[in-house]
């Protein structure tokens, strides 16, 4: 047989250290199967490990270089291409304060020129803290003393425009609205009187950001075409997921609010696992495919959100009348529900931990996967799909 391995990050292993292990242990159950292994991720940051993004630009382009920046950075493709995880250092998990200022994160966006970069991936969290609505990453670009709001968006959309940036999240978070950031943020324990009064400067923050923006682009398009004068990491957006000027959009409460300034910007804005597909090894994949017998998707998690790269997949799989495993943490899909998705089988290492709460979960090691629990679901995963 032919296996297609899809191998992401689990809490205490990284992505490579789960495609070595599951490697190992489909081969000593099947040796004469082949493998052909994708480091992948969707983005979201666990116990130990964080978001697995940096590993997978570093198997897809090549070295990577540290940039010297406050937030986690690299760049790729001769120092051309930058990326910032926002996600894997400063998600909120309902465990530390909210409050503090963005600007640090724009102060960083603005000297990537300085270092020969000529386009940006920035990846957000669904929760980012600090929390501000963007306002620090926006006041960050002010062009004058004084507080000129238009003249920061100008400058901002100038700078993500040259830029060529894209903006990236692991799970879409609304802005406002029943289920916006606010009503989430009580689901972590946010007192309901605080939330409220987030929720009012969310109002009245989207109705002046957003003034501000039809003034100047009062047709802004709600796609167009990106292209990264670096072959691989071209990207063509016309059907992205580009969220639109709505603080009811899916995309806009992605960062606490960054995401929405991107909409404003006409930044496209995409969940990861679709991104890396997309822009990076779809192709690749799709030419795997060919000639595989059974597609195995190692790692990760699926919450409340089906991952969109797992979606990309299980769609090309179907098409392909190729099986589709998942092997993850835990999964709150239920069996009447595989199907739908285009998926043959769901596996859970850790099913009961899909009922901890986000802070208790994320306590490394408290929770965290260990190489012999793996190897073995692995092996049982080879005697039963194996023929």
């Amino acid at each position: 047989m032919n296996i297609l391995l899809l191998s992401l990050p689990l809490p205490g292993l990284t992505g490579q250290q789960v495609a070595d292990i599951a490697q190992t242990a489909w081969k000593e159950v099947r040796p004469e199967d082949t493998l052909q292994i994708f480091l992948f991720t969707e983005g979201s940051p666990l116990p130990g490990v964080g978001s697995g993004l940096a590993e997978v630009y570093e198997a897809v382009a090549g070295e990577i270089t540290p940039l010297p920046l406050p937030y986690p950075a690299f760049s790729v493709a001769q120092g051309r291409h930058a990326v910032i995880d926002c996600a894997t250092t400063h998600s909120w998990y309902g465990q530390k304060s909210l409050t503090g200022s963005t600007a640090d994160l724009g102060k960083a966006v603005q000297t990537l020129p300085e270092f020969g970069v000529e386009s940006l991936h920035l990846h957000l969290p669904r929760f980012m803290a600090p929390t501000d609505l963007g306002k620090g990453f926006l006041g960050s670009f002010c062009v004058s003393k004084e507080n000129n709001l238009a003249g920061s968006y100008l400058a901002l959309r100038r700078t993500l425009q040259e830029l060529q940036a894209v903006i990236t999240f692991d799970t879409p978070q609304v802005l406002d609205g029943i289920s916006g950031m606010a009503r989430s943020w009580m689901h972590y324990g946010i007192p309901g009187e605080e939330a409220q009064d987030f929720s009012r400067q969310v109002g009245e923050w989207v109705h002046k950001i957003g003034k501000i923006a039809d003034h100047y682009y009062p047709d802004l398009l709600s796609a167009q075409s990106v292209e990264s004068r670096e072959s691989n990491f071209s990207i063509h957006s016309e059907s992205s997921p580009l969220s639109a000027r709505s603080a009811h959009s899916v995309n806009s409460g992605v960062g606490g609010g960054i995401g929405f300034l991107g909409a404003l910007c006409d930044i496209p804005c995409w969940p990861l696992g679709e991104y890396l597909y997309t822009a990076h090894i779809g192709v690749e994949l799709q030419e795997a495919m060919a000639t595989a017998d059974l597609v195995a998707y190692i790692g990760g998690n699926i919450a409340a959100d089906f991952p969109a790269g797992l979606r990309q997949i299980a769609q090309v799989a179907t098409q392909r009348a190729i099986a589709c495993l998942v092997l993850t943490d835990f999964s709150t899909l239920r069996r009447g529900d595989i199907p739908q998705y285009g998926l043959a089988g769901c596996y859970e290492l850790h099913p009961e931990a899909a009922f901890l709460p986000l802070p208790q979960y994320m306590q490394f090691p408290t929770v965290q996967v260990t190489p012999a629990q793996l190897e073995q679901a692995v092996q049982r995963l080879a005697h039963t799909w194996g023929w």
